[in-house]
């Protein structure tokens, strides 16, 4: 069934667009002399005061004048032309540097064969070395990796395919023959900016979710984190001996040795080493969670990927707890989690 009306939820709808041709002027115009601020304060003046009784945001009006004053409206006039040409540019593009270079190798050649002699042509000779050389760095450029030299012809193949079968509507005719299966609400009407805007938000929405993941995937880390350290039964000190001094009586020509023997495995150092982790805990999964999320680096650039080390309980001290983000340094922002201490 063919409709020329707009739906329910476009006529509700307040825009700055939808006013009339004079009301609109009349915005542009505060908009040109004075600051958005002061703008809402003069329209939102009743309409004998020479306001027009609108309540309106800074938002709203920037996006308003951004879009409608006059350079702007040339400038995407202008916008408009250039990528009609630089769509057919990049199907033709490559032909019409060769042709280019072709036609000048005609003119040349029928100069030639006029009977004007070479000494005569340094300048067409210049020419024709300045269009050959052009033809070869495009077609260098072409060839480079990194180059897609059709992308804009080739997202315009896409947007087309997916037009509707009759390009226009008659909206004076109860039945437009022409249209075939053909409705006004099959035709796209979204601007640049209500596309880029669209393509805004899902970004936004697709971060939220993201840190929201993440934080849920670093709180069930640092929770298996909590039950190993539960886990670990606790060790009494040794009494300190005079052959075993505090590393504060320690001459600094023995500090070194002393950094090894901190720094040594449990098997090493000749003690038992701590039960290993519990299966329950699945740490292996939770960091795969936490290693898929990080699939956009573009997007989340402050969060970090976690570290998995390993260090012995059994070589600290009892009421040592390691910080789980350490804040400076290289491994600033980095997660570590005690995972294997069986050796």
């Amino acid at each position: 069934m063919n409709s020329t009306t707009p739906t329910a939820a476009a006529k509700a709808r307040n825009k700055f667009h939808r006013l009339t041709a004079g009301e609109q002027q009349q915005i542009l115009d505060l908009c040109e002399k004075e600051t958005y601020e002061k703008v809402i304060e003069l329209i939102a003046r009743p309409r004998a005061e020479g306001g027009l009784a609108l309540e309106t945001s800074i938002s709203g009006l920037s996006r308003f004048y951004t879009t409608y004053n006059p350079e702007a409206v040339r400038c995407r006039q202008n916008a408009q032309f250039s990528k009609s040409v630089q769509i057919r540019h990049q199907r033709e593009g490559k032909a019409m540097f060769e042709a280019t270079l072709a036609m000048v190798q005609n003119r040349i050649v029928e100069t030639l064969k006029a009977g004007r002699a070479l000494t005569e042509m340094e300048k067409e000779f210049r020419i024709l070395k300045t269009a050959h050389k052009t033809f070869l760095e495009d077609d260098k450029w072409r060839r480079e990796k990194e180059v897609d030299p059709t992308k804009a012809y080739d997202d315009f193949l896409g947007l087309t395919l997916h037009c509707p079968e009759a390009d226009f509507v008659r909206n004076d005719v109860p039945s437009d023959p022409g249209a075939s299966d053909t409705t006004v609400d099959d035709f796209d009407r979204e601007t640049d900016e209500d596309f880029d805007l669209g393509v805004w938000q899902e970004k936004q929405e697709l971060q939220r979710k993201q840190r929201a993941a993440l934080a849920e995937a670093k709180k069930a880390i640092e929770a298996a984190y909590a039950a190993r350290t539960a886990s670990t039964p606790a060790q009494t000190p040794a009494a300190a001996t005079p052959e075993s001094p505090t590393p504060s009586t320690v001459p600094p020509t023995s500090q070194s040795a002393i950094t090894q023997a901190t720094q040594a495995t449990p098997s090493q150092l000749g003690t038992p080493s701590a039960p290993p982790l519990s299966s329950e805990l699945h740490l292996p999964s939770l960091y795969e969670k936490f290693a898929a999320l990080r699939t956009d680096n573009s997007t989340i650039s402050h969060q970090k990927t976690p570290v998995f080390s390993h260090f012995s309980p059994k070589i600290l001290p009892n009421n040592f707890s390691p910080p789980l983000r350490p804040s400076s340094g290289n491994n600033a922002g980095k997660i570590r989690i005690k995972t294997n201490t069986a050796t």
